[in-house]
């Protein structure tokens, strides 16, 4: 349904899918060979441990000048979305990525609801969007990743995969460290919740465990502040609700570590005793 004046491909990584999705990927390829470009996994990825697949699979055989992301679970509806976003980049050189609105779609409450940000901290903000900053990404999830265009030469793959966390996080991240994004305020597809979705099911517990991972890993790389006071949020959620594999005296230590201000020593502190103290008593009721 894109309505471009620009040539495209279409790169499609298929995890060993077993629904015969596989089969309609290849009518399709049959039907356009010079598009539409398959891999087909014969064992599933994610399920091996393997993360940042689209980083893996997808982005070093891209030939194009922008990449635009869209998993299998979502879709566009805005038929111009691709063109309004390629052609703000050919303008703006100084943009890395363009991103926007999409309705949040609830299978199990068949309900939807229209998702289109705005931000007090942006400095141009207007009816048609605004500019993104690193700053604001860490506030907000801004960069869906259905609706996410981005220059193919602001990223480095190699550093992309280098990490055992790899995430469309490090995508955003990455990109907004080169440069700004600008938001669409307008809705460019729709963002499935399902029971079958990887990432809807998963609990909150395992959704800050996952997120503790991936930001240890990328501030023992990159040491930046935004990460820094995100890892601590999640250590004093995973530390105060005492949460197995994670409740140690090492990620306690880590906490105190993590201080840059007497504020945040004293909300640190709060949590470091109150595990010592539950340690005490826990012992205690042992014997």
């Amino acid at each position: 349904m894109q309505q471009c004046d620009f040539e495209y491909e279409i790169l499609v990584h298929d995890d060993a899918s077993t629904d015969g999705t596989q089969k309609i990927i290849k009518e399709y390829q049959g039907k356009y060979p010079e598009i539409i470009k398959p891999i087909f996994q014969t064992e599933n990825q994610y399920s091996k441990g393997i993360r940042g697949l689209i980083a893996r699979f997808n982005l070093p055989r891209a030939r194009g000048k922008y990449i635009a992301l869209c998993e299998g679970d979502d879709y566009w509806i805005d038929p111009l979305k691709l063109k309004k976003q390629v052609d703000f980049l050919e303008r703006n050189e100084d943009y890395v990525l363009t991103t926007g609105g999409f309705i949040l779609k609830n299978e199990k409450l068949s309900e939807e609801e229209i998702q289109i940000f705005d931000s007090e901290s942006a400095t141009e903000t207007n009816p048609e969007g605004f500019d993104l900053t690193l700053e604001m990404f860490f506030k907000k999830w801004y960069t869906k990743t259905l609706t996410l265009v981005f220059r193919k030469n602001s990223i480095d793959i190699q550093n992309l995969i280098s990490y055992i966390n790899s995430r469309d996080f490090h995508i955003n991240y990455f990109l907004l460290k080169k440069g700004k994004g600008y938001y669409f305020r307008e809705v460019f597809g729709v963002y499935n919740i399902h029971q079958g979705g990887v990432f809807s099911s998963i609990d909150q517990e395992k959704r800050i465990k996952d997120s503790f991972e991936i930001y240890n890993e990328l501030y023992k790389r990159n040491k930046d502040n935004y990460i820094r006071i995100s890892l601590q949020r999640d250590l004093r959620f995973l530390l105060s609700r005492r949460i197995n594999g994670y409740c140690n005296f090492k990620n306690v230590l880590k906490l105190l570590l993590l201080n840059k201000s007497w504020k945040e020593l004293k909300t640190n502190l709060r949590i470091a005793v109150y595990v010592f103290l539950k340690r005490i008593v826990s012992g205690k009721n042992k014997q």
